[in-house]
């Protein structure tokens, strides 16, 4: 295998690595926002309407940015597959 091939492939299974980490978290986060939406208790209503305007008004790259650039400053450090997990799981949820 050549090396390019061998770039290609490690490009490949990570992005399948991100794909499904990130799946798996959006569908819990956003199994969690509708219910709190949904369950009839009005500050859990309206926290989960506002959390998710808030989500959806970050643009996804300014998220990713984010996570992976200033957390470290406030003492989380993230390695990059894990900032991509993370932001991609948050923003589609």
């Amino acid at each position: 295998m050549t090396a390019l091939a061998f770039v290609v492939m490690s490009g490949v299974v990570l992005t399948i690595v991100v794909t499904i980490g990130s799946l798996l978290l959006s569908t819990v986060l956003g199994l969690v926002w509708a219910m709190m939406r949904v369950s009839g208790i009005r500050v859990l209503s309206l926290l989960s309407a506002s959390l998710i305007n808030v989500i959806r008004g970050i643009p996804i790259i300014v998220l990713l940015f984010y996570l992976y650039f200033v957390m470290p400053d406030l003492g989380v450090t993230l390695s990059a597959l894990q900032a991509a997990i993370l932001g991609l799981g948050i923003a589609y949820s």
